[in-house]
């Protein structure tokens, strides 16, 4: 987003000493929805997001996070959004995966080949690729349990007290200590790629030797719902499931993998 936007929060936060939140809300809906440019409803929510963790990084002794809640994009526009998501959603061709893919990727755990390493983990784990790939994303060892690890994930806001979220690993494949032996391995290997170029060579690599349809990002949805129908000893439904082991805030993130079919 231009630096202009966070410019002019500036200014009007330097020339308001006594600083009202909703006097601040309403000019921030000035400046983001009344662009000239007329930014469309998703540019306008995905600038609100940037404008609260520029206020947060570097207001956040000033502007608390109740009043951070506040600061919300206008309701019609969000309801657009959401209508709009719900209807691609509604048109998602279903993602249909077997047991002879989920052997497939399993296989790559001894691979010495870098992608099919990385695809590896993401299966394993459920995690991003830039979780997989970028050493900011730290990883503790999860005490009492074998196949689950501790680590900071990739679209999380974290507190003092909660810094880390628990990643449940695909149970019996490998533990955590030698998850977290790979993964150092792989972050080796790729620290001087950025993370959009070596997502671009999974991609590639996956289209070529998996299936045509699928990318990093199907490998997540693999993940969850394979694990629905093989680990999910509280017999939640899959909506529940979804949120809880791709470590979603909300019930809504997990509507973008409700395409997934796992095949017995």
């Amino acid at each position: 987003m231009s630096k202009r936007i966070f410019a002019q929060i500036d200014k009007f936060i330097e020339n308001e000493p006594d600083l009202e939140i909703d006097d601040l809300n309403n000019y921030i809906e000035e400046i983001v929805v009344n662009d000239e440019i007329e930014p469309r409803d998703k540019t306008v929510l995905t600038r609100y997001s940037k404008v609260k963790n520029y206020l947060r990084d570097n207001y956040g002794s000033e502007i608390t996070e109740a009043e951070l809640k506040i600061i919300r994009p206008p309701g019609d526009i969000v309801e657009r959004v959401l209508e709009s998501d719900k209807k691609i959603k509604q048109n998602k061709t279903n993602i249909k995966f077997d047991q002879e893919i989920v052997d497939k990727l399993l296989s790559y755990g001894s691979s010495k080949n870098i992608f099919e390493k990385f695809i590896f983990l993401q299966f394993i784990s459920g995690r991003r690729l830039n979780e997989i790939a970028e050493f900011q994303y730290k990883i503790r060892i999860a005490k009492g349990s074998t196949f689950k690890i501790k680590m900071k994930l990739s679209k999380k806001q974290y507190t003092k007290d909660a810094d880390t979220d628990t990643v449940q690993l695909i149970p019996g494949i490998i533990e955590n200590t030698e998850f977290k032996k790979k993964l150092k391995s792989v972050r080796d290997l790729v620290e001087d790629i950025s993370t959009g170029d070596l997502n671009k060579r999974v991609n590639r690599y996956i289209k070529k030797n998996i299936r045509t349809d699928l990318t990093s990002h199907s490998i997540r949805g693999f993940y969850a719902h394979y694990l629905f129908h093989t680990n999910n000893p509280e017999n939640k439904n899959i909506n529940g499931f979804l949120t809880d082991i791709l470590n979603h805030q909300c019930g809504t993130s997990s509507l973008n993998y409700s395409n997934y079919t796992f095949e017995k």
